[in-house]
């Protein structure tokens, strides 16, 4: 329950800051969420890979540990810009990092996980699998 707590909260607050908002053409988005866990000195996605199914999305990553955060480029794409990954940034005081997923094609999309925080922790490089639309 412990690891749960945060998760819920966060996203709690993330749907009282989408319902502020004006519905848009990506708020017909779905939501993926992950979980983000430093563990042992490493970063833990959860899921990895990422399995987007058909359709548009918007990817949320919830760090679940205390003491670390996501800077400006906390989610970064490996091979460069990609059209169908847009909107990249941190929310929520740095705990939740968002992207918006147009999954076009299907593609692994590879990234990286950067974190703030003491012990610092490695950059970790999971992926992302896109089914298309």
């Amino acid at each position: 329950m412990n690891k749960l707590l945060p998760l819920l909260i966060a996203l709690g607050v993330a749907v009282s800051a989408c319902e502020s908002k004006a519905p848009s053409a990506e708020a017909t988005m779905g939501d993926k969420w992950v979980t983000v866990e430093i563990s042992n000195g490493v970063i833990v996605p959860d899921p990895d890979p990422i399995p987007i199914p058909r359709g548009g999305h918007v990817i949320h990553w919830v760090i679940v540990t205390d003491g670390y955060t996501f800077p400006d480029d906390g989610i970064t794409l490996k091979d460069g810009p990609n059209s169908a990954i847009t909107h990249a940034h941190p929310a929520n005081q740095g705990k939740i990092f968002q992207v918006n997923d147009k999954n076009i094609t299907i593609e692994d999309i590879r990234y990286s996980i950067k974190v703030n925080g003491s012990p610092p922790v490695p950059t970790l490089d999971p992926t992302i699998r896109n089914q298309g639309s």
